[in-house]
């Protein structure tokens, strides 16, 4: 049978089915005898993979049988307990098998797993270097490809790599498999590198190329490759090794040559620093070798040393920097820094960094973040390397990009996030060196250069911001040195912009004859503006005061401020003047580039001329306070009072007019907004000088303050603004305005007449409700660098959350009066342009809130019309939220009465579209909705009846609310999966059902004590209950409604229908039937039945304290009939909730709806409070509570209606539940919530008020309760149940807190033992906090409640704090592996603290605190503390060594070892300086 099988294997006429069916059979049957017959089989299978010609129709099919057939026998048993040979023909076909597409390639791959997988085969596979390269490159290729359906391919490969790495690890890298790997594998590698985000994946490549390319023996190879020498002292096998090293820079080199992008070139860009990375940390080289590779993986990138510039592929040009980058971090990082100051081998370091600069900086990529990242490595190495361009660079750092558009993606923020760095390393190593004048002179400079292809000049706001913080911190000389040149570099420029603008020609024209156009490109504007802004920012900054009290310091910054004057503000006023006396062509072009001209000139003399009145304000108030009368009066030029035009002295009324006259022409935001600064300078003045109260004086106030409140004519945008004047456009003018009107009010208010207030409450609602500042999306970093959170808005609100808007009560009617009108143009223009054609097509008057405002007889129309579809969309919530921000803020009480109408009657609109939107509501419409009724109530219970309210249609109104309150909850009840849905809703029923409440107490009093809403609210409710008697959900609405029409009708019962009878039965079985369904749904715990628990609950608590009114019909009777009925449902559903609450724990474990349970446990809670219960029910009461106690924790209410039932129960039930509770602590491995309900009980027992004899029942179970606490801590593991063991400490703590009369002195003594059983060590670092600070709180419990328990147990009390210190030492180490932050170390640090010093103020304790300064001391060699922990230990140790006697310190010291004798005295000294008392007494 043997040599029939054999024969038929191998014979060419058998069918390659047939023959895969009889090698299966022979490789199971045990009974076919084949010498050597499994590594027959083997053999077979695999030559025939190898030679196999499978070229036919069918043979396809053939061969996937066949790889079959070898993954099966591979992945068998006896393959595995065998020793059997792969042939080597066979890798050659499996790498070919792996290179082509086939469909059987899953059991390719699965052969291919086992290879490297199983131990035998992988040593036999690795054994044949080149066909284990080959495999592995094939793995490689096909990853790469990425057309594989294979998802364990990554896997494969990942592993390996791993093998691969693991082989050759401990061995030597020939030249062969050097060069293999280089052609075979090292693209590949850096492709999948680069492309992959497989971390696994990434990590088993890096692994790979460390210990194969960069392995350790190869380190002689590499210097002789980087440091060639002209005769190598070995074999020739050393030259071909440097020359295979050789190779694979070529290699990398040639893929860069090409002229397009692709995988292959993207992967060797961002994989060259990688194996630098792996050079630096496998090889470990010289720095002056890590400086040589560097330069040989740059030249590769195209930065030659021999070249000039750049000589890479084009395509390559926008790229190349980020490995440059990459290069130069890694130098930095491992700092290969001698190679600035040495003599390299091969070349000056300094001298090449030097043209690598010139190359970087040629290579003219001012638009890609990595090029500033390099040039700021290359200037971190040496600053004198980017001297020589220092100013292009900052040139190109301080331009802004000039794009199409006003849009910033996330590349243009990385972008200025670089830029941005950079100046803030440049700037703070010349401040570091004393050199900042230098760093300055570089900006003024470079502000000068030409654009390169940018627009205009920008200076981030950031960096201003930077600068500035820098000028403060600068010395007087070096100060008035930068000032100087500041201030002489734009004056320089004024000078030349004045000799173009006012030249006249040789010839005199006659005045008549137009002037020609004047080039803008001639006179370096942008240059002006920078250095103005530079200027004002420095003048801003300078610390003027400081140097006003310094010798010869007052007479500089004098002379400095006038020579502003004269040699700027002067010059560049008259240019302004000038330029106004210009006449051009009608052309628009020339008027344009007259815009061009005028616009940055009147900029940089307005903000200039700011800056300079600021500093002038400042040193008058200085030189003012000091009482310098003398030079109090030459401070300042002074202003006559009265004239709004006259913001300094220096200048001419009539020259202040016209410059102003000329300026209000630009239409130009960032100048109005500087005009209004100047006028805010004017204020301050005016405020300042002596005599500020007279008649002229607030003549000139009131003027100002009313040119400075006018409703500007710009566009609404309130875009985000950086902060800065300069970057003020048409689009963030009005937030620039908004900030400066709101930061200056406190100033302007006292002067503010009515119609100012009320322009200024305009401008607050309008940025308030813009859709700049209302985008979902805030945040972030803008283009230029600024701060993204000056938005309108955001200004709106911090101005209505501070307190000068909370304290200012004449502004609070206008900001509400002026929000209403905001409100009702938004929602009136939105359903014109929602359901009209045309925007313009005007809104019909049931649609208009205007005019229902103003006619309130409107409202229920208008919330007719929304009920039917005319409602608006989801994104115009934005403008109910600023809405309700207002009046949020505003008290409601301030506001006039027709404010207080018209918000009512606003939010009553809101309301209708919130429930009538369509669609399901979201968690925005329920919180919305909540806050609108939540003050629609506030209003209620303040407006009275006015003219206006009393055209309100109250049943109407009322009876809508109910209607659209009970179809808005059932459109939320259809998805009940989300928890914070049902969370809010039960919130928005609670307001729901106040608001009616409240609106038909209204009803009954305004209409003469009848209420005639009663009866249609009862028939609309029993309609419903009639409708929705089968849906649970919904009966929870209608219980809410059904208490407020009880406790209403409750005091109106001359108005209740004649069958109110029929009513109340309808109703109160309705209740039973919900109550029924509640009980059979709530054996399988869902979240709707926890939302119907709340809702009955919620009712039945508000129906308790219902009290009738006197009447004389049979009203009175039907109601009192009523209430008894539902008297005893009460006592039933008290019953059957107290049987199912506890059920449904398996809620929150589901759903996570611990929110939703703590409404529903609450209500009941408050529920079972507010009845007297009898006996039988108060046990059933008691187990409930018990119960939740174990499944919820400690709530308020829980614990609020424990400690009232607790008194009330008997003498016998209360001793047998207190003696199972102790048991069931034992019984953790069994029930966890028993156990833990059993510790949290024995928390609330000490707070209740106990009757004497529970007390002594409690007391004689102390010892039993200490025992069972031990033996819990015993059984506990620490790195499983930390919570229990926290919790059995906390229970301990609360029971000895209460003092004698629960234990006595010497049981409370014998919990210390818990503490030493307990393994600190094993706690995770989540919860040794916790568990620490409940160990703290129960020793120090003990210390204050038994204070002689610290003498009589002083060595039991030492073991537990030297336990707990080293505990802490331990987990407090700098080196230490535990993640626990640092606030909870502190916590920790700080309770050990007060422990040592509790311990250390008993004088029974001086004899043995000793032994815990020799603890601390010791534990001290084991590792560095934290800082923080130190200290905190440190102080409680002081408060030892203050109690101890002198004696007990010197034994410390004298069994220490030699080198804590030091740490010790030197501790011993700072405690007598530092810490001793050494005053009297």
């Amino acid at each position: 049978m043997a040599s029939g099988i054999h024969r038929y294997l191998k014979d060419a006429g058998a069918s390659w089915p047939d023959k895969l069916k009889v090698a299966r059979y022979a490789w199971v049957t045990e009974s076919c005898y084949i010498p050597n017959k499994y590594q027959v089989l083997l053999n077979w299978s695999c030559h025939a993979i190898s030679h196999g010609d499978f070229s036919h129709e069918d043979g396809t099919d053939h061969l996937a049988g066949l790889w079959a057939y070898i993954k099966e026998i591979i992945q068998s048993r006896a393959f595995c307990q065998e020793s059997l040979t792969v042939p080597a023909t066979f890798y050659n076909a499996l790498h070919k098998t792996l290179l082509t597409k086939r469909a059987h390639n899953s059991d390719v791959l699965q052969v291919t797993q086992e290879l490297f997988k199983q131990p035998q085969l992988c040593s036999k596979l690795l054994a044949k270097a080149d066909s284990s390269i080959d495999i592995l490159s094939s793995l490689l290729l096909l990853l790469r490809r990425g057309n594989t359906n294979e998802e364990n391919l990554p896997t494969i490969t990942q592993h390996a790599l791993q093998v691969f790495a693991e082989k050759y690890k401990f061995r030597v890298i020939n030249r062969k498999v050097f060069e293999d790997i280089t052609e075979k594998v090292l693209l590949s590698c850096l492709c999948l590198h680069h492309q992959s985000d497989v971390l696994p994946l990434r990590e088993a490549i890096k692994q790979f190329l460390s210990e194969t390319l960069f392995s350790e023996d190869l380190m002689p190879r590499y210097e002789d490759f980087l440091q060639p020498k002209m005769t190598f002292e070995s074999a020739t096998s050393v030259q071909k090794m440097v020359e295979s090293v050789s190779n694979s820079m070529m290699l990398m080199k040639k893929v860069l040559i090409s002229e397009t992008m692709n995988k292959e070139t993207e992967g060797v860009l961002s994989g060259i620093p990688l194996l630098y990375k792996l050079f630096i940390s496998s090889l470990k080289p010289r720095p002056e070798m890590s400086f040589l590779m560097m330069k040989k993986y740059l030249e590769v990138l195209g930065f030659s040393e021999t070249k000039e510039l750049w000589e890479g592929s084009e395509c390559q040009r926008s790229s190349v920097m980020g490995s440059v980058r990459s290069l130069l971090l890694e130098v930095c990082n491992n700092e290969i820094f001698s190679v600035l100051d040495d003599q390299a081998s091969g070349g000056n370091g300094k001298s090449y960094l030097k043209h690598l600069t010139k190359q970087v900086i040629a290579l003219d990529q001012w638009g890609q973040p990595s090029w500033y990242s390099s040039i700021q490595l290359i200037f971190s190495l040496d600053y004198n390397l980017l001297v020589k361009h220092q100013c292009t660079v900052l040139r190109a750092a301080i331009s802004s990009p000039s794009t199409a558009d006003g849009n910033h993606d996330n590349s243009t923020n990385k972008l200025c996030e670089a830029k941005l760095a950079f100046l803030t390393e440049v700037a703070s190593t010349y401040l570091r060196m004393r050199q900042f004048p230098v760093f300055c002179n570089f900006l003024i400079r470079s502000c000068g250069l030409e654009d390169c292809g940018y627009s205009l000049v920008q200076l981030p706001p950031k960096f201003l911001s930077l600068f500035g913080s820098m000028v403060q911190t600068l010395p007087l000389q070096m100060s008035l040195s930068i000032w100087t040149a500041l201030k002489t570099a734009l004056s320089n420029q004024t000078k030349d912009l004045s000799s173009v603008l006012l030249q006249t020609d040789a010839n005199n024209p006659p005045p008549s004859k137009k002037m020609k156009k004047i080039d803008p490109v001639s006179i370096s504007l942008n240059h002006l503006e920078s250095l103005g802004v530079l200027l004002g920012t420095f003048v801003r900054n300078c610390k003027v005061v400081e140097f006003s009290g310094l010798p010869h310091g007052a007479s500089a910054v004098r002379a400095l401020l006038q020579e502003m004057v004269s040699d700027i503000i002067v010059p560049s006023m008259e240019a302004l003047c000038a330029l106004d006396n210009r006449e051009y062509d009608d052309d628009p072009i020339e008027d344009y580039d007259a815009f061009q001209l005028r616009e940055p000139l009147a900029f940089t003399t307005f903000f200039v001329t700011s800056c300079h009145g600021d500093v002038r304000l400042l040193l008058y108030n200085f030189l003012r306070d000091s009482g310098d009368v003398a030079s109090k009066e030459n401070s300042f030029d002074w202003l006559p009072l009265g004239k709004v035009s006259r913001i300094h002295g220096y200048l001419s009324g009539v020259t202040w007019d016209k410059v102003h006259a000329t300026c209000s022409l630009f239409g130009s935001g960032r100048v109005e907004y500087l005009r209004d600064a100047l006028l805010l300078q004017q204020v301050k003045l005016l405020i300042l000088l002596p005599g500020g109260d007279g008649q002229e004086s607030v003549g000139s106030l009131a003027s100002l303050t009313s040119t400075l409140c006018r409703p500007s004519s710009a566009i609404d945008h309130f875009q985000t603004w950086p902060g800065t004047p300069h970057t003020i456009t048409g689009d963030n003018y009005q937030t620039a305005q908004l900030s400066l009107m709101t930061r200056h009010y406190p100033l302007l208010s006292p002067h503010m007449t009515e119609f100012n207030r009320s322009d200024f409450a305009v401008l607050v609602c309008k940025g308030l409700f813009s859709n700049d500042g209302l985008a979902a999306n805030g945040g972030g970093v803008a283009a230029d660098g600024g701060s993204m959170d000056s938005t309108g808005r955001a200004l709106a609100l911090k101005f209505l959350l501070s307190d000068v808007c909370m304290e200012s009560r004449e502004l609070h009617n206008v900001l509400v009066s002026k929000s209403i009108q905001e409100l009702s143009a938004v929602m009136d223009r939105g359903l014109a342009r929602e359901f009209y054609s045309t925007p313009t097509q005007r809104t019909p008057d049931d649609l208009n809130l205007a005019r229902v405002l103003s006619d309130p007889s409107g409202l229920h129309r208008y919330i007719k019309q929304v009920r039917s579809g005319h409602t608006l969309k989801e994104h115009y919530y934005r403008y109910y939220e600023a809405f309700i921000k207002v009046l949020s803020t505003v008290p409601t009480k301030s506001l006039s009465v027709d404010n207080q109408t018209h918000c009512l009657l606003s939010l009553h609109a809101i309301d209708s579209h919130l429930t009538s939107a369509e669609g399901a509501p979201t968690k925005e419409t329920l919180r919305l909705l909540t806050d609108v009724r939540q003050l629609i109530v506030e209003f209620i219970r303040v407006v009275p009846k006015t003219d206006l309210l009393s055209q309100v249609n109250l049943k109407a109104l009322i009876n809508d609310l109910v209607t659209s309150h009970l179809m808005f909850n059932e459109r939320v009840l259809k998805d009940q999966s989300d928890v914070s849905c049902l969370v809010s809703l039960l919130e928005v029923n609670r307001h729901t059902s106040e608001l009616l409440s409240h609106w038909l107490r209204r009803e009954s009093l305004w209409s003469g004590g009848t209420s005639h809403c009663i009866k249609s609210v009862m028939k609309k409710l029993k309609s419903s209950m009639e409708a929705n008697i089968d849906s649970a959900l919904n009966h929870v609405v209608l219980v809410d409604l059904a208490a407020v029409v009880l406790k209403h009708a409750g005091k109106h019962t001359a108005s209740l229908p004649p069958n109110f009878g029929d009513y109340s039965s309808n109703f109160h079985h309705f209740l039973k039937t919900s109550i029924g369904q509640i009980s059979s749904a709530a054996r399988r715990p869902s979240l709707a039945v926890v939302f119907s628990i709340s809702a009955i609950s919620n009712f039945f608590l508000h129906v308790h304290d219902v009290k009738t009114a006197t009447a004389a019909d049979g009203a009175a009777s039907e109601y009192e009939k009523a209430l008894t009925d539902l008297g005893a449902t009460r006592r039933s559903w008290t019953e059957h909730v107290l049987s199912f609450l506890p059920k449904q724990a398996v809620v929150i474990e589901r759903d996570g709806a611990s929110s939703l349970m703590g409404v529903a446990s609450e209500q009941t809670l408050k529920l079972i409070r507010s009845m007297c219960v009898v006996e039988d029910v108060r046990r059933r009461v008691w187990s409930c509570l018990y119960e939740l106690l174990g499944v919820y924790g400690a709530s308020p209410e829980l614990l609020e209606t424990m400690k009232s039932i607790l008194p009330r129960m008997e003498d016998e039930y209360f001793q047998q539940h207190l003696e199972e509770a102790i048991l069931s602590i034992r019984s953790v491995g069994h029930d966890l919530n028993r156990c833990t309900a059993s510790l949290r009980l024995w928390q609330v027992l000490p707070y209740a008020q106990l009757r004497p004899d529970q007390l002594q029942a409690v007391s004689s179970l102390m010892p039993q309760l200490v025992e069972q606490s031990t033996l819990l801590v015993q059984e506990l593991d620490p790195g499983i149940s930390p919570e229990m063991i926290s919790l059995t400490f906390e229970s301990l703590a609360c029971v000895i807190d209460h003092g004698k009369d629960l234990l006595d002195e010497e049981t409370a003594v014998s919990s210390l033992s818990l503490c030493l059983l307990l393994k600190l060590d094993l706690v995770p670092s989540e919860s040794f906090s916790s568990v620490f600070q409940s160990v703290s709180r129960l020793v120090n419990s003990l210390l204050q409640t038994f204070p002689k328990s610290a003498q009589k147990s002083s060595h039991s009390y030492i073991a537990v704090l030297q336990h707990l210190l080293r505990s802490l030492m331990r987990r407090g180490q700098q080196n230490s592996e535990d993640s626990i932050p640092d606030d909870q170390l502190t916590l920790c640090a700080e309770d050990m603290e007060r422990l040592l010093s509790c311990f250390g103020s008993f004088k029974e304790t001086k004899q043995v605190a000793c032994f815990l300064l020799a603890t601390f001391f010791q534990d001290l060699q084991e590792g560095t503390l934290l800082p923080f922990v130190k200290k905190i230990l440190v102080l409680g140790m002081y408060h030892l060594v203050g109690s101890a006697d002198f004696k007990s310190l010197d034994s410390v010291q004298s069994t220490m070892p030699g080198g804590l004798r030091e740490i010790y005295k030197a501790f011993i000294e700072g405690f007598h300086k530092d810490h001793r008392f050494k005053g009297n007494i």
